[in-house]
């Protein structure tokens, strides 16, 4: 009877080791999942959500332009739609330089910069 108790004791033990082993290893997975969104993703999510901001903001400056007539065309949109297209040029130069760019995220970074100036134009 006493060696049963051992056995059980020692095999007790080594199952609560390996539920110990396990939970450390799905923590430190957890956290480094974590790390790779936070560090990673939600940067290049606020870099495009900006860079959208930014085109819209430009698109609309330059439509009420188009509506408006040529002789009440008003200089303060005119530097607002500077301001604008140099705030978009800086959001994509800060999305160039954002070493997480996966290669998913690439290809669409590529295409603006080709197509920028006949975005603009």
């Amino acid at each position: 009877m006493p060696q049963l108790i051992k056995t059980g004791l020692y095999i007790t033990w080594g199952t609560s080791l390996l539920l110990l082993v396990s939970t450390i290893v799905g923590i430190q997975t957890q956290r480094h999942g974590l790390k790779s969104v936070t560090q990673r993703a939600i940067p290049n999510v606020i870099v495009a959500q900006r860079l959208k901001t930014a085109m819209t903001d430009i698109d609309s400056i330059g439509a009420n332009q188009l509506l408006e007539e040529a002789s009440t065309c008003n200089p303060a949109d005119q530097q607002d739609y500077l301001i604008r297209r140099g705030d978009l040029a800086g959001r994509m130069v800060l999305a160039a330089r954002n070493l997480s760019l996966g290669a998913a995220e690439q290809p669409p970074l590529q295409m603006l910069f080709l197509h920028f100036s006949d975005y603009i134009a």
